[in-house]
This record gives structure tokens, C-alpha cells and sequence, in this order.
């Protein structure tokens, strides 16, 4: 296994990198670029991406045990995907989710202050305790995910009765 631990990656472009069962420990990645890189059983711990901008990366082939900790500001991500991924207490700041996948992702306390969501939804998720103030574009339908104590904020908060067929005025 590789293991990289207390690094900082500046201004790198990870094109179809090869980081299956690489172990990154304390790292930060800022300004970098990863596309469609292969991360089976990479593990990721205590990790931040700043200013990055990631595609097509399946985090859900991460090593999810023991840890799986990673933090994210003003970083885009693109198609990626992170289906039952264990990402409790994930912070994501100014962040941009574009046709991502979250399905049984668990997300509780996660903190999403100031990011977009486009045509990103979430399935079977557990968003409790989350933080989706300020929050916008999200697609959280609240009969097949788990929001108790979630935040939102008005007015992008509405979205949440979209799935009920009413109408607001």
C-alpha cells in the first residue's frame, strides 16, 4: 500500500491516476485537478481538497474502514459518485456538486454552508443534523431520507415540499 502522510499537493493535475489502496493521511490538495481516477481501496483520512476541481471520481470504492474523513472548500465535483459512502460530519464549504450521485450516502452533521447542488440528488440518505443553510439547488425528498434536525434556509427550504405535488404561493 501507498501511503502518502502530511503532504501538501499544490496546482497538480491528477489525470487517470492509479491511487488504488493508497492511504493519504493529513494531506491537502490545493488548486488540484483529478479526473477519472482510480481509487479502489484508496483511503482517505483527515484529508482537505481547497480549490480543486474533481471529476468522475467513484468515492464509493474508497476503503470506508476505518476512516473515511475528508473536507472540502470552494472545490468542484463533477459526476462523481458516493453511494453509501460513510461521510458523517463531512464539510464541504463553497463547494459545487454537479450531477453527482448520493444514494444511502450517510451525511449526518455534514456541513454544506454556501455550496450548490445541480441535478445531484439524494436517495435513502441520513442528513440528519445536517447543515443546508445558505444551501442552494439541493433535491432532498424528505419521505425516503432521514432530516430530523437537518437546518435549511428560506426561500430554497420550499424544495423540500416539491415531492408532495402541492401548490405554494
Amino acid at each position: 500500500m501507498k501511503r502518502i502522510e502530511e503532504h501538501t499537493y499544490e496546482k497538480q493535475q491528477f489525470i487517470g491516476e492509479d491511487f488504488r489502496a493508497s492511504a493519504f493521511l493529513s494531506v491537502t490538495f490545493k488548486n488540484c485537478m483529478f479526473s477519472e481516477c482510480k481509487v479502489e481501496g484508496m483511503r482517505l483520512q483527515d484529508v482537505v481538497f481547497e480549490g480543486c476541481k474533481i471529476v468522475g471520481v467513484g468515492f464509493h470504492l474508497c476503503d470506508q474502514n476505518p476512516f473515511f474523513t475528508f473536507k472540502a472548500k470552494d472545490t468542484i465535483f463533477m459526476g462523481c459518485n458516493f453511494a453509501g459512502c460513510k461521510m458523517k460530519g463531512f464539510k464541504a464549504i463553497d463547494c459545487r456538486f454537479e450531477g453527482c450521485h448520493f444514494s444511502e450516502t450517510n451525511l449526518e452533521e455534514a456541513v454544506f454552508t454556501g455550496s450548490i447542488f445541480r441535478e445531484s440528488p439524494m436517495h435513502h440518505c441520513d442528513l440528519r443534523k445536517a447543515d443546508f443553510q445558505g444551501v442552494e439547488g439541493y433535491s432532498i425528498d424528505p419521505r425516503v431520507n432521514k432530516i430530523q434536525k437537518a437546518k435549511f434556509s428560506l426561500p430554497e427550504a420550499v424544495t423540500l415540499l416539491q415531492c408532495f405535488d402541492i401548490k405554494i404561493s
